[in-house]
């Protein structure tokens, strides 16, 4: 059976020390994660959900929708988000969205589905394109002989009065 070591804290150039070296390495120490406060988010929620809201248009221009892409602006999509946050903040599921863009969490999603898009959609023209039968090749079919009519004149009769 073994025992519980006991872990003394380290003193405080130590604990600098091996938060700068967990840094570089990209870990994260828990012990000193949980007294460390959560840092400011460096872009503005507007900014983050105007970066979101423009990846509609990013997904219209590589599908070749060239009046939608006019539509989703980078100043039109500022513009609906500094107006949206507000919005958002008088809501519980508005808050959680707020969160989601002030922490930065599901980044990892959101580059899969501005990768993933444009594929999904450059795949389902091909599969339209493979899957259309080829139109069997008509043969022109001789014309009947048309008679000119001059304007203003009437047409003959059909059938000849006898």
């Amino acid at each position: 059976m073994e025992k519980a070591t006991r872990v003394d804290p380290l003193p405080e150039e130590q604990a600098a020390e091996l938060a700068r070296l967990e840094g570089m390495a990209g870990e994260q120490n828990p012990i000193t994660a949980a007294t460390e406060p959560d840092p400011e988010p460096v872009v503005s929620t507007a900014e983050s959900l105007a970066g979101l809201m423009s990846l509609a248009g990013m997904a219209a221009a590589m599908a070749g929708m060239q009046k939608t892409v006019a539509i989703w602006t980078p100043a039109a999509c500022q513009g609906f988000s500094e107006k949206a946050v507000p919005v958002l903040a008088k809501y519980a599921w508005g808050q959680k969205i707020i969160e989601f863009l002030d922490t930065g969490a599901g980044v990892e999603e959101i580059a899969l589905i501005s990768y993933a898009v444009p594929l999904v959609i450059a795949t389902a023209a091909a599969v339209r394109e493979d899957l259309k039968k080829p139109e069997p090749e008509k043969k022109p079919e001789p014309e009947a002989a048309a008679v000119a009519i001059p304007p203003n004149q009437e047409e003959p009769p059909k059938t000849w009065p006898t």
